[in-house]
């Protein structure tokens, strides 16, 4: 993380340490490390998140949507790249663009996900629910999300996304079936049952 905002981070993680009742993360991998690194021990809890809304049904544009996380700018000259491999459009998204994101994601024909584990991978649950083929790039949040419902690859450079992505064209009636079936794992009544669980617990 930026200097800065690593700081920030650290002050909160300190301030909940001291005050909170429990702290709330999107999946056990997150979880895991929040456990191990602070004083939080149990205080930790796991309520996955859902789609923000439900994509499923529309139509395909034939552009691959490549998702990155906050600085779209950098994407940019590696989809031209990875576009020219793939012979396809590339277009750029940002994955922290909330519910409008979801039906760009439905709207493509393959995402690729760039996320650094830092953050929960919302645009591939968006693409799983959406019944969109999905790459993404490997790490402990995205491999727990997405489980066998994507293509995956371990560094961030054009040769490793392009084959990821050409496997999840050809293997894209499956991994739709696939992501939807996993996406079903991921509701708000569940999400809201674990946090009213939460508040009994207390």
């Amino acid at each position: 993380l930026p200097k800065r905002e690593a700081g920030w981070q650290a002050a909160m993680i300190k301030r909940a340490e001291r005050y909170a009742d429990a702290v709330v993360v999107t999946s056990h991998a997150a979880g895991e490390v929040l456990a191990e690194r602070t004083r939080l021990g149990t205080r930790v809890r796991v309520v996955p998140p859902a789609p923000l809304l439900d994509p499923a049904g529309e139509d395909r544009t034939g552009a691959i949507v490549l998702l990155v996380g906050r600085d779209t700018e950098d994407a940019e000259p590696l989809a031209k790249r990875i576009g020219q491999a793939l012979g396809e459009e590339v277009r750029v998204e940002r994955t922290d663009a909330g519910s409008g994101l979801a039906p760009s994601v439905a709207g493509a024909r393959l995402v690729i996900h760039l996320g650094d584990g830092n953050t929960f991978p919302y645009a591939a649950l968006h693409a799983m629910a959406g019944g969109t083929p999905l790459a993404i790039r490997a790490n402990p949040v995205a491999l727990e999300t997405v489980a066998d419902a994507a293509e995956v690859f371990d560094a961030a450079d054009t040769d490793a996304i392009v084959e990821a992505a050409q496997r999840a064209l050809r293997r894209a009636d499956q991994l739709t079936v696939l992501g939807q079936d996993r996406a079903k794992a991921y509701t708000w009544r569940s999400a809201a049952e674990k946090v009213w669980q939460l508040h009994a617990d207390l």
